[in-house]
Parts: structure tokens; C-alpha cells; sequence
């Protein structure tokens, strides 16, 4: 969708291929409250939900189903740091890896880190305060 908020950056063969939100945040997020997914480019999407929340999603394609990867909410992460996020995430796809499942791998080794630095000792006051 693109909408009067939008400005085409670049130009291959007289087709616009990529679109993006303006730069400035305070036109860009801010001034959009209606709710939808507004496409930034290459693959990065503000999603503003009914209630007014606003997040940047990035949406891809694997093994023919569309996936969506949430990057963090607008009030934490800027545009800026968005499109980083969405070019790190492209990459990885180039790539052939999920960027999902790189995610996902990731905070499961922080789980079992912090599982296995926690001693005997720290486990067994820890369920006798429970009790």
C-alpha cells in the first residue's frame, strides 16, 4: 500500500522496486494511526494494530508460505534501526537460513545457559523458599 506518507527512492527499468516510509519519524510512525501494515521495503512493514499499537514486522516467503517476523515495537525501535534489522534478516534469507528459526535457536541456548549455571545448591533454596 502505499500512500501520500510514501516517497520512491529508487527506480530500475522505470518500475519503482523499492518503497520507502520517509525518514523522518515524526511523519513516517507518527502520522500514521490508522491501522494496517504499511511497507517500508524490502520486506519491512510497520503494522499498526486497531488499538493504535505500532510495530515493525518483517515478511518473507519459505517453502512457498508467507512468514512474518516481528522486530520490536516503534517506541523502542526506530526506523533506523528497522531497516537494519530487515537487511540483516534479508541477508540470512539469501542465504537459505530462517531468520525465525535463528531467533528461536538463539533464545533457547540462552535458556539452557542460564539452566546450567544455576548450581545444585542455588536449585535446592530456591524450591525451599517455594514451599
Amino acid at each position: 500500500m502505499i500512500d501520500d506518507l510514501s516517497q520512491v527512492v529508487d527506480e530500475i527499468e522505470g518500475r519503482s522496486w523499492l518503497v520507502r516510509l520517509t525518514s523522518s519519524p515524526a511523519v513516517a510512525v507518527k502520522g500514521i494511526d490508522r491501522k494496517g501494515m504499511y511497507h517500508d521495503g524490502g520486506g519491512l512493514y510497520l503494522q499498526v494494530s486497531a488499538g493504535g499499537a505500532k510495530s515493525w514486522i518483517f515478511r518473507f516467503m519459505l517453502d512457498g508460505r508467507s512468514r512474518e517476523m516481528g522486530l520490536g515495537p516503534v517506541h523502542a525501535i526506530p526506523l533506523a534501526d528497522a531497516r537494519k534489522r530487515a537487511a540483516e534478516c534479508r541477508r540470512m534469507r539469501f542465504d537459505g537460513i530462517d531468520p525465525i528459526e535463528v531467533r528461536r535457536a538463539q533464545r533457547d541456548q540462552k535458556k539452557l545457559d542460564a539452566a546450567k549455571s544455576m548450581t545444585f545448591d542455588a536449585l535446592r533454596r530456591g524450591l525451599y523458599r517455594c514451599a
